[in-house]
């Protein structure tokens, strides 16, 4: 693979190759899709998980279709790109993070997670049939190492990296942000649900609760922290408890086949260890349903906590825990929202009153990257921009840190 050392324009034969290449790629990951399926269940991803992954991949193949519009005629830059990938909806997240610096004609070397054994070996394969060259799979690197390998290799000069608060202040310090022309850092989330006066509890509240332990809630996007209104609190807690218990049964979760299975990535099974533990011993949580460990297969049951008091905005985990939260009235929902300084990224709102709900959705729209109305994150898909919002999505250039919509293809040229 070369590196790209000089600026070239981008041309419309440039981006029809690259079209017909993904296409390609599309096809050789549907004939391989059982053993990708396979793999990433050995690497922690539940049935349900790997089976979505395939078919999100295939969408965004789709839907960079946006991206091609907005490359013609730009100028490619200089250097290498690399990203450090998460191991939830590893296919997905290739695409989603390789496909637009692919498109803008940048060299790419994507690390996954050591769980995905074997993952490298399919990808280096089909993207060879695909005939895509400037696309390398490296497996093994943490995040922490990432970091120093990108250093120690001075052809990267763009990388882009997934991870907690702990990743986010890591690669914000000025003598790591400054010795890279571009850094992207997709930090920790706590997506909020808000189930608002007039919210029909009985229509979407069952589904919200199953959607958001989608991969033993292992995805950033899955909502964390309910929200209900004094109105509808009661009714909130006893439907979450009735459907939380019922996938925290004994029999009911643990296994890949389950909805909620193992958590194969240690450190993300410690970080939500302790985060059971805090919520035992802190006076202000009161855990409703769940709250088992066990260790030694690395399992945390479906687990239900009542907030009695607010929620700490810096409570960041990967885990099935589901956190309820009582707000005085509509307003008071939305601004925990605005009040959260560091989640940004995803805000899901529950109400009949549609006039009200888009009137919060103007509201919350510089604080999130994305809100739903009567719906949350599995009813659609991931998609660009990117940026500015809070620590979620934090965004630097030329060592300076920027707010605002991203779309990376954009960032990547000139």
């Amino acid at each position: 693979m070369s590196t790209v050392k000089t600026r070239s324009i981008i041309t419309p034969n440039d981006l029809k190759e690259r079209r017909e290449q993904l296409y390609l790629l599309r096809n050789e990951i549907e004939k391989r899709q059982d053993e990708i399926i396979d793999i990433e269940m050995r690497g922690g991803l539940t049935l349900a998980c790997a089976s979505t992954d395939i078919i999100m991949f295939k969408r965004e193949v789709e839907s960079c279709a946006s991206e091609f519009d907005r490359l013609e005629g730009r100028t490619t830059r200089p250097g290498k790109i690399g990203f450090c990938m998460p191991y939830d909806m590893p296919t997905l997240l290739l695409a989603f993070y390789g496909f637009p610096p692919f498109l803008a004609g940048m060299d790419c070397e994507i690390h996954l997670p050591s769980v995905m054994e074997g993952l490298e070996i399919v990808w280096d394969d089909v993207l060879k049939k695909a005939g895509i060259e400037n696309m390398k799979i490296i497996r093994g690197l943490s995040g922490k190492e990432f970091g120093s390998y990108c250093v120690e290799n001075p052809d990267v000069r763009h990388f882009v990296i997934a991870g907690s608060q702990r990743i986010v202040d890591i690669y914000t310090r000025p003598d790591i942000s400054g010795r890279f022309d571009t850094i992207f850092i997709f930090g920790p989330t706590r997506p909020k649900a808000l189930f608002l006066d007039n919210a029909d509890l009985d229509r979407y509240l069952g589904k919200t609760v199953f959607n958001a332990f989608f991969n033993s809630g292992q995805i950033c996007a899955v909502s964390k922290q309910f929200i209900g209104t004094e109105r509808n609190y009661d009714d909130l807690r006893d439907g979450m408890v009735q459907y939380v218990g019922e996938i925290s049964k004994d029999g009911c979760y643990g296994k890949p086949e389950d909805w909620v299975g193992p958590i194969k990535d240690r450190p993300a099974f410690m970080k939500a260890k302790e985060i059971i533990e805090k919520f035992k011993s802190d006076s202000r949580y009161r855990i409703l349903v769940g709250g088992k460990v066990y260790d030694k297969d690395q399992i945390i049951q479906p687990t239900l906590v009542e907030a009695l008091d607010g929620v700490e905005s810096d409570i960041d985990y990967f885990g099935p825990i589901l956190i309820i939260d009582k707000a005085n009235n509509d307003d008071d929902a939305v601004s925990r929202v605005l009040e959260d300084e560091i989640h940004g990224g995803f805000t899901y709102i529950f109400t009949e009153d549609l006039a009200k709900a888009l009137w919060y959705q103007g509201m919350l729209r510089p604080h999130c990257n994305m809100i739903m109305i009567n719906a949350d994150i599995m009813n659609g898909t991931i998609g660009w921009p990117y940026g500015g919002y809070k620590k979620t999505f934090t965004y630097f250039k030329d060592g300076k840190e920027k707010h605002g919509v991203i779309f990376l293809s954009l960032e990547l040229t000139e």
